[in-house]
This record gives C-alpha cells, sequence and structure tokens, in this order.
C-alpha cells in the first residue's frame, strides 16, 4: 500500500511536469524584457518556406557587363546564400516582356535574419579579392590576386581573447602566395632599416582586411588567422576571401526595397504544417492505446516527453533553422519513437505469456529489445547524419531532426518509458488487462 501511495505521487508529480512543458509550448509566454515568444513553438527559428520572409531585387548596373548566362549566376548566388547558412531560398530571373533586349533582374527571397541586408551586400558584391603590401600602414603595392594567393578559406568560429569574444576566419594561402608573401617580409624585416611589412585586403571597394603587421611566425602551416567582432560577419569575409565578388555589377532595383513576404508554401504554412504534424503523433498515440491497452498510457507519456524534447533541442542546440523538411524530421523521428516503443511492447507480452510476473516481463522485455530499438535508432541517425552532409538547402533541416530525433528516440524508449513502466507496476491489479494479453495465452 505504501509502494503503491509513493507511485501514485511520483506519477502525478510527473504527469504535472510533463503537462507544464506541453502546456508551455503552445500558449504564449515573455522571455526578458521586451522579447514574447508564442510559447515554444515561436522560439523556434522557422525558415521562409514555412514562415515567410524577404525579397530585394536587384537590377544591372550601366556600367556592368552584359551577363551571358544568367543561369550560371543564379548557381553562384545559391551557392553564396547557403555558405552564410540560408537554407530555404528562392533566386529567380526576371525580365522585362515588353521592353526589347532587356537585361534580367535578380529576385531573391529567403528567411529575414538581423543580417539578412549584409549578408545580401557581401553575396551580390561585385569586383575581385586583392592583396597590397608594403612597409607603410597603408600599402599600395598589388602583390597577389585570389586567382593566384588564396587556396581555401572558412569560418573557424567563437574564441575567447583578454579582451573579449572573438570569430575566426581562416585564410590558407597557395604555394605560390605564401612563397611570394613570405619573401617580402622576410626583405623588410632584414637589413639596417628593418621595418613591419603590412598586408592589406580588398574587394572591389572593401577592405576585408584593414592593414595588419604580417610576421612570419603568425604564418601557420601557410593560414593567416583573421579575427572578427561577429559570427555574421565572420562568415562574409570567409565568403569573400573564398568566392571573391560576382562577375556581374548588379544594385538594388529603383523605386523597391526589401520587402517583406509571405511563405513559399503559403501564409499559414507554418500552422498547416505544425496541425498535419501534430496529427500524425496523436495518431500515433491512439494507435498505441488501441493495440497495448494500458501500456498505450505509458507509449503516451513517453512520446509527449519526445515531443517537448525534441522542440526543446531545435532551441537548444545554436544555429538551427526549421524548414518544412525539418518538421517532416521531427515527425520521422516520434514515428520511429512509436515503433520502438510498439516493439518493447510486444517483447513484454511474450514474457508474460511465457509466465513471467509483470515486473520480471516489462524488465525482460526492454532487455530483449534493446539491441532492436538501438539498431533502428542508429540507422535512422546515420541516414540524419548523410542527410545533412550529402543534402542541399532546405532539405538538411531534415537530416539535423531526424539526427537529434533519433538520439531522443532512443532516451524516451529506453529510458523514460521505462521509468514510467517501473513506476506504475505496483498500480497494475490485473497485468492480463493491463497488457491485453489472455490467460489462456499465459
Amino acid at each position: 500500500m505504501k509502494s503503491k501511495g509513493k507511485a501514485i505521487t511520483l506519477l502525478s508529480i510527473l504527469c504535472v511536469v510533463l503537462a507544464f512543458f506541453l502546456v508551455m509550448t503552445f500558449i504564449a509566454f515573455p522571455i526578458g524584457a521586451k522579447d514574447k515568444y508564442e510559447g515554444v513553438l515561436g522560439a523556434i527559428e522557422f525558415d521562409y518556406d514555412v514562415n515567410g520572409g524577404v525579397a530585394v531585387t536587384y537590377e544591372l548596373a550601366p556600367d556592368s557587363e552584359v551577363v551571358e548566362n544568367v543561369d550560371e549566376v543564379i548557381e553562384t548566388l545559391s551557392y553564396r546564400l547557403s555558405a552564410l547558412g540560408y537554407k530555404a531560398f528562392s533566386i529567380k530571373a526576371i525580365k522585362d516582356a515588353n521592353v526589347e533586349n532587356s537585361e534580367y533582374d535578380i529576385r531573391i527571397e529567403t528567411r529575414k535574419t538581423n543580417s539578412v541586408s549584409s549578408d545580401l551586400d557581401t553575396v551580390m558584391k561585385y569586383g575581385t579579392v586583392q592583396f597590397f603590401g608594403g612597409t607603410t600602414e597603408d600599402p599600395t603595392d598589388e602583390i597577389l590576386t585570389k586567382q593566384s594567393a588564396v587556396a581555401d578559406a572558412w569560418y573557424i568560429g567563437e574564441g575567447a581573447t583578454e579582451s573579449g569574444r572573438i570569430y575566426q576566419v581562416g585564410l590558407k594561402f597557395t604555394d605560390y602566395g605564401y612563397n611570394t608573401l613570405k619573401e617580402l617580409v622576410k626583405t623588410a624585416s632584414e637589413g639596417e632599416n628593418a621595418e613591419s611589412y603590412y598586408l592589406k585586403i580588398v574587394l572591389g571597394d572593401k577592405v576585408i582586411l584593414s592593414p595588419a603587421a604580417i610576421t612570419l611566425d603568425g604564418i601557420t602551416d601557410k593560414t593567416v588567422y583573421l579575427s572578427r567582432e561577429s559570427a555574421d560577419e565572420a562568415r562574409r569575409v570567409a565568403l569573400q576571401l573564398k568566392s571573391g565578388g560576382l562577375e556581374y555589377k548588379y544594385k538594388i532595383k529603383e523605386d523597391t526595397k526589401m520587402e517583406t513576404i509571405t511563405a513559399m508554401y503559403g501564409v499559414n504554412a507554418r500552422l498547416y504544417s505544425l496541425i498535419v504534424a501534430g496529427s500524425v503523433l496523436l495518431l500515433a498515440i491512439a494507435l498505441m492505446f488501441v493495440a497495448y491497452k494500458g501500456y498505450g498510457f505509458i507509449s503516451m507519456l513517453a512520446m509527449f516527453t519526445y515531443v517537448v524534447t525534441e522542440l526543446g533541442m531545435m532551441i537548444a542546440v545554436p544555429g538551427i533553422v526549421v524548414s518544412l523538411f525539418g518538421i517532416i524530421g521531427m515527425v520521422a523521428g516520434g514515428l520511429l519513437t512509436s515503433a520502438c516503443l510498439a516493439i518493447t511492447a510486444n517483447k513484454i507480452r511474450e514474457e508474460m505469456k511465457n509466465g513471467r510476473t509483470v515486473k520480471s516481463a516489462i524488465r525482460a522485455g526492454y532487455r530483449r529489445s534493446l539491441l532492436t530499438v538501438v539498431s533502428a535508432c542508429v540507422i535512422s541517425g546515420v541516414v540524419g547524419l548523410l542527410t545533412f552532409v550529402f543534402g542541399g538547402g532546405a532539405i538538411q533541416s531534415f537530416g539535423i531532426a531526424l539526427g537529434i530525433g533519433a538520439v531522443v528516440s532512443a532516451l524516451c524508449v529506453l529510458l523514460i518509458s521505462r521509468m514510467f513502466a517501473e513506476i506504475v507496476i505496483p498500480l497494475i491489479k490485473t497485468p492480463e488487462k493491463f497488457f491485453d494479453v489472455k490467460k489462456e495465452d499465459i
């Protein structure tokens, strides 16, 4: 009796906690002094395809060369947007049919971010990367170009210094670029009139690297490290150093500005997709109730835990932007959880039919289903990883959501559902009814 009372108390507390997080998922609540999110779902960053964004139209500048192949321009712009972290976007070439021999305008539609204006400026930047060097603090001697000097450039990540946080970019020189710079630095630092050698990097009319003193000790494995004050700026610099500028010069079209647009899949795309996703998971829970009776209640608690945890991870993990494919990935993880719970329930039933007590059958059932559950989750996680690595654009969101979902699923099935099952054991009066096992089968 004492054990039954403890089980009821503990189960009640856990259900209240789970219910609290479920409510917080869907109702509005404030975070901080100014921001207010529409529940956890409002705190998740959704992509342009389901949540809308912004659009900018560019036209070819009068002093630009004529575009020979607009498809190549679109391909280049797509690569650049992807490199800056944009996944769901639309790039269209638009021509005025009423104007003879008119050039294509470029219209870019993507999600709205705090840095979207600067990012689009970087994506559309015209010009070539040039390296200037000299012994003055404002070098003017052109020594290298991107084609001859740059082997690779990439965003490294966040770091800490005594003065605060910094965001680093790696710039690796080619053999020719490194050897040329090495000789210039050595020449400047030798002799009676030794001076520091300064390097400046420019793209078109923009200075990427302000004049900085370069030493051979500061170049490791032909690589120099540049620091920026924000991650967005560091990513833009890495992209500029790696890919340079556009071959053609564009400007924002006259009489237009950045406009707010609806989602790619419709005004209510996010709402409808979440309703469908929720309906699928609720159907899975209902089927578990029908098929496994009392164990369906345990499955419901485990499934709700999956939903809360998965959505929480979409907020907690930095840089995740959820597209329609991401929502599909979360649903796939939920269905994986449901399937693994069904496997476990069947194993428990088999153990009860073999004459085990309910407590022994639950433990044996979880032990026997362990390999199958782990294998299913590992395979799903690998599929998610491969989709993220080799998939392009918005489909990477599916890989992220499914990969995280596979891990959360394993935890919910092997730990959370078992915890609930152990708590419920003292409350089970008729194990046969609870697990829908006929007496004649035992």
